[in-house]
C-alpha cells in the first residue's frame, strides 16, 4: 500500500506540474501582450509558453473542427486543465481499484 500511495503522490506532482505550466502560460502570454517587461522575454519564459502551447494546441484544432469560434476568448486552455483533472482522478481511481 507505501507504493500505491507513493505512486499516487508522483501523479499528483506531475498531474499539478502541467496545471502550473498551464496556468502561467497563460498568465504569461496575457501579461505580453499588454506589459513590455524585460523579464518577459526571458528564456524561460519563452519555455513555459512553448509548453503551454503545445499542450493546449489539440484542443484548439479540436474547437476549430467542432466550429466554434476562438476569439476574443480562447478556452482551450480551461480545456486542457479540466482533461488533466480529469485524466489524474481517472488513473488514481484505477490505482485505488488494483488489488494490493
Amino acid at each position: 500500500m507505501i507504493i500505491m500511495g507513493s505512486l499516487i503522490h508522483l501523479l499528483n506532482l506531475a498531474f499539478s506540474l502541467i496545471y502550473y505550466v498551464v496556468v502561467a502560460g497563460i498568465l504569461l502570454s496575457m501579461a505580453r501582450q499588454f506589459v513590455r517587461a524585460r523579464w518577459l522575454r526571458h528564456e524561460i519564459v519563452d519555455v513555459i509558453i512553448r509548453a503551454t502551447e503545445a499542450i493546449c494546441a489539440p484542443f484548439r484544432r479540436m474547437l476549430r473542427k467542432v466550429g466554434l469560434p476562438l476569439a476574443p476568448i480562447d478556452i482551450s486552455p480551461l480545456l486542457a486543465i479540466m482533461c488533466i483533472q480529469l485524466a489524474f482522478r481517472i488513473l488514481v481511481s484505477l490505482l485505488l481499484m488494483l488489488p494490493s
